[in-house]
């Protein structure tokens, strides 16, 4: 009972970036690249999980066997991240809090220049 609760401790504990990994290769599939969509799945799978339980159990023994499900995880994670973060570069969207002014045009939401909007009041 005491290696299971250990277990599902390890296993659990990635599981929200697990959610941005399936995310993210969703987005990719709805943007019609389905390679990075493919390579991102194949990453965390087999890439990277089947080396990891092969090899860290000799180091770590059954601990081991846990582990490397939350290590192939949290690379793949990282992984992706650079991935997305290069797709919204290439297509000129900003990702996160960005210095730079995202409406140089300095026009409001309708398209109205923002020089040219007045305030009627009394």
């Amino acid at each position: 009972m005491d290696m299971g609760v250990g277990a599902l401790r390890y296993m659990v504990l990635m599981y929200p970036l697990i959610a941005g990994i399936m995310v993210s290769r969703t987005l990719f599939q709805a943007i019609g690249r389905g390679m990075p969509a493919l390579l991102l799945a194949l990453l965390r799978e087999v890439i990277l999980y089947i080396p990891l339980i092969l090899v860290v159990p000799n180091y770590l023994g059954i601990t081991g066997i846990w582990v490397s499900r939350p290590v192939a995880d949290a690379l793949t994670f990282a992984v992706t991240a650079l991935v997305v973060a290069r797709e919204f570069r290439r297509r000129g969207l900003v990702l996160v809090g960005s210095d730079e002014d995202p409406d140089p045009g300095g026009e409001d939401v309708a398209g109205t220049p923002a020089s040219s909007v007045t305030s009627e009041g009394g």
